[in-house]
């Protein structure tokens, strides 16, 4: 009967190709790393694009149709609101007339439009006339911005801007700061977008 004897040429890694291993595998985590922060910062990007669109919708509306105030406010629970289809901030244009109630003027309110943004890794920051007001990225409250019918000149921020109700005519309650807004910083990973406010024309530009 014959035998085969097996041979085990299994010597394991040398300590040179264990080094080469751990080099190789920290140069692709500094990869993955890079390009998770490339990735985050066009959700910034993104965001200012957005937010920098509605502020012109909202301002053209404002001075062709309806008084519209601009609201951002984030949704943890997409489920309590028909408007929503995923976790994140959106814009809410608040959309009033004016009437009379007897002979006093009242605010009318027509509506809502919403708008999705941008997921919660993105946090903001307003700088207005004398004053700073940050959004922690998923944070709960919101902020905005009004605008004068007559001219399209901002007419003031809004803070503590929080959704009141649920479904389709949920409203949004928030503080009006008769400040002047400076700039809204938009930050996710590495990256951040700044929205520069111009008081005289009621325009923006976005810098990177």
């Amino acid at each position: 009967m014959m035998r085969h004897e097996l041979k085990n040429d299994n010597k394991g890694f040398s300590l040179i190709e264990l080094i080469v291993i751990i080099a190789i595998m920290v140069i692709m985590a500094g990869m993955g790393t890079l390009a998770m922060s490339l990735l985050t910062g066009s959700d910034a990007k993104q965001a200012a694009e957005k937010i920098g669109a509605q502020l012109n919708e909202a301002k053209t509306g404002s001075m062709t149709r309806f008084d519209e105030d601009l609201n951002i406010v984030y949704v943890p629970n997409p489920d309590d609101y028909d408007w929503a289809d995923k976790e994140g901030y959106y814009a809410i244009k608040q959309i009033t007339t004016m009437g009379k109630s007897g002979a006093e003027p009242i605010e009318i309110p027509l509506g809502n439009e919403h708008r999705y943004l941008c997921n919660s890794r993105v946090s903001m920051t307003l700088n207005y006339e004398g004053g700073t007001y940050s959004l922690a990225a998923g944070a709960a409250d919101g902020l905005g911005f009004a605008f004068n019918r007559a001219d399209g000149l901002y007419k003031g921020v809004k803070t503590g801007c929080s959704i009141t109700g649920s479904g389709k005519d949920a409203a949004v309650s928030s503080t009006l700061v008769d400040k002047q807004p400076e700039s809204l910083a938009i930050t996710s990973g590495l990256r951040t977008y700044t929205i520069r406010f111009h008081k005289d024309t009621g325009k923006h530009t976005i810098e990177k």
